[in-house]
């Protein structure tokens, strides 16, 4: 008798959770709420931007941004996503998202992020490497200057980031690079990034400036 009462205990309780859960999907549904997963905010970026359903190759939580924001690097064969969501109380709801077209045969495609928040940055570089030769991906920042002798532009690096660890998904592979932004930004407020692949002797195999990318402010 005494198992046969918590069983019921226990199915009455699934019936509750399961009760709420529909209640919160059809709640967010009608009031045009948040999403009860974060997922399902990169699933609307995915469709904002035409992209095929892509896979999670990594995600990284920003705390310095916003205590529940959360980036996402996605991909399929044609495609490399990022992307990014955040709670509040209403559920999760989508940022910003950065598509590469990664559909034309190419060695490297390189995108970039920025967001910032009183005094503090967060940057990433993101891509995904084809040419099997390359073996490290490294991330030259520099500032743009007018030379007016040359009249043409001059350029000074003045932060290089590095990564030979990069990420594997569905047989391709990707690299995500983050960085806090510490450099002078009076110099440069605004850095000129390029993406440049080595093999494993160091020689250059493939250089891409990095054009695609987006800047969120976070008040």
């Amino acid at each position: 008798m005494k198992k046969k009462q918590v069983l019921n205990r226990k199915r009455l309780a699934l019936r509750r959770l399961v009760t709420a859960a529909v209640l919160m999907v059809l709640i967010n549904h009608f009031f045009l709420l948040g999403s009860i997963f974060p997922r399902q905010c990169i699933w609307n970026l995915e469709e904002r931007k035409g992209v095929r359903h892509t896979s999670v190759v990594a995600r990284d939580w920003t705390p310095e941004i916003h205590k529940t924001h959360l980036v996402y690097l996605t991909e399929n064969e044609e495609t490399t996503l990022f992307g990014s969501t955040y709670l509040s109380l209403y559920g999760w709801f989508e940022g910003f998202s950065v598509a590469l077209d990664c559909s034309e045969e190419a060695p490297l495609y390189a995108g970039r992020s920025y967001m910032g928040r009183d005094d503090r940055n967060v940057w990433y570089f993101f891509g995904r490497v084809d040419d099997p030769a390359i073996e490290t991906v490294e991330i030259s920042l520099r500032s743009q200057e007018w030379n007016e002798a040359a009249q043409a532009p001059l350029y000074r690096e003045i932060r290089r980031l590095a990564t030979e660890n990069f990420l594997e998904k569905d047989g391709r592979r990707y690299f995500l690079l983050r960085d806090s932004g510490e450099w002078d930004y009076d110099t440069c407020s605004s850095p000129w990034p390029v993406a440049i692949g080595y093999d494993s002797a160091g020689n250059e195999v493939a250089r891409v400036d990095i054009e695609q990318g987006i800047s969120s402010y976070f008040g």
